[in-house]
């Protein structure tokens, strides 16, 4: 086995040897660099150049951009209705909120797309069109900003498209807002039209209500009426009848008396008045019953001619009536609750509105409703902060910028290109020295 003797001298030469094969000579590199220099120069005016051709040539791209801000409470004035539940509903915010959801529809898009032909001016040759509107929806971009924890938001919006055309975009950016604020202005006035509709169709229900409830009242009070005068007419019919039956019971009563009389007369053989006191008495006496009765002497002094005579008239009477103290009083209140006046105008009353206190007040709010006229044209949405306009400098492409990143790759290969051109010489001469 061969033992190789290497001494620390041998090893210090040996290192520095690998030293110097290593090192980079930054002159050697300097020298190069001058003895190509044309080389690089050339790369990079050439990629300058094609730099240059490219932003020159290429289609610019502007973007175009709509700024817009919330609606003043001045302009949702129109909005507010009394005796409607609308506050929140025309709340400025709510309002701007309801606007964005439009802005960002779908169906907005599709309007603004149809509209203004758009599909022959994106994609004329273009069979399926459904493409070229998704294309166009995913060129629209709604920027809101964000609002960190604890900071008060931002109520803006701003929406961007980026196109060829500078005039037809911002066209198409205004149109596009002009369609949110346009449905947004339909939804809402719908959604109000709704409840005006609804608060009618309740007070018209609450008017039928009191005026149904007031007819059911007055038929209340009819009917406690009549049933309060059948009660009372009841009351007097037993009063007369008790009274008649009495009057009747009172003359039956004198009809015996005074038989009983005319027979003892009969049997004594008094058949006139013989006593000169008695005749006075009867002469004097206006009502024939009541003498009698009040007399203290016997009736059958009058004699039975008398007697037999009373008795006839007694017997012939048809009716007490006339003799019953109180009973013409009586039957004239009898009449006069057979015609119940307040009865008769309450089933005489053709409408019960005059008679109803919350009627008018209500009648007056429908009325109100009724004469509401809401004018699209009257409100607005939103405002717009920044309309949309063609910007003189497109954003793309960025001229100065390619130009600058193409000076860098064209040192970049210019030098690559000197160095590789230095190498090949290098090795041909390497080769031919051999």
């Amino acid at each position: 086995m061969t033992t190789l003797n290497t001494t620390p001298q041998s090893v210090q030469e040996m290192t520095h040897l690998y030293d110097n094969h290593d090192e980079i000579d930054l002159l050697e590199l300097w020298t190069i660099l001058v003895k190509h220099k044309m080389t690089i120069f050339t790369v990079t005016a050439v990629t300058v150049l094609l730099a240059i051709s490219y932003a020159l040539l290429v289609t610019p791209i502007y973007k175009i951009e709509a700024s817009l801000l919330p609606a003043t409470e001045e302009q949702l004035e129109h909005l507010r209705v009394d005796s409607v539940d609308s506050v929140d509903s025309v709340d400025s915010k709510n309002v701007f909120e309801i606007f964005n959801r439009n802005l960002a529809s779908q169906q907005s898009y599709r309007k603004v797309f149809d509209d203004m032909g758009l599909v022959s001016i994106y994609a004329p040759d273009a069979n399926n069109t459904d493409s070229v509107f998704s294309k166009f929806a995913e060129d629209i971009m709604i920027t809101r900003p964000k609002t960190n924890k604890g900071e008060r938001q931002v109520l803006t919006t701003a929406i961007t498209i980026e196109g060829q055309d500078s005039t037809l975009t911002a066209e198409i950016v205004n149109q596009i807002v002009a369609t949110a604020s346009d449905a947004t202005k339909l939804e809402l006035i719908s959604n109000l039209t709704a409840r005006i509709d609804n608060r009618k169709k309740i007070l018209i229900r609450n008017m039928g209500l009191l005026k149904n409830k007031e007819t059911k009242l007055n038929q209340d009070e009819i009917t406690r009426l009549l049933e309060t005068d059948k009660l009372q007419q009841d009351k007097i019919n037993d009063e007369i009848s008790v009274l008649r039956h009495s009057a009747k019971a009172r003359r039956y009563d004198s009809i015996a008396k005074l038989k009983e009389a005319a027979n003892i007369a009969n049997t004594l053989g008094l058949l006139e008045i013989s006593d000169a006191e008695s005749v006075s008495s009867v002469n004097s006496s206006s009502n024939i019953v009541t003498k009698i009765e009040n007399t203290q002497q016997p009736l059958y002094l009058r004699g039975e001619k008398a007697l037999r005579s009373e008795v006839q008239q007694l017997e012939s009477r048809k009716s007490d009536d006339p003799f019953i103290p109180g009973l013409r009083q009586l039957q004239k209140q009898l009449s006069l609750l057979d015609h119940n006046r307040k009865v008769e105008l309450l089933q005489a009353r053709k409408s019960n509105d005059a008679f109803i206190s919350e009627l008018r007040g209500l009648e007056v709010s429908l009325e109100k409703l009724s004469l509401i006229e809401l004018d699209a044209n009257a409100i607005s949405v939103m405002r717009v902060d920044q309309q949309a306009y063609a910007p003189e400098s497109p954003v793309k492409p960025k001229k100065i910028l390619i130009v600058a990143v193409s000076l860098v790759l064209g040192l970049m290969f210019g030098i690559f290109t000197a160095f590789f051109k230095n190498a090949t010489a290098s090795r041909k001469e390497d080769s031919l020295s051999h």
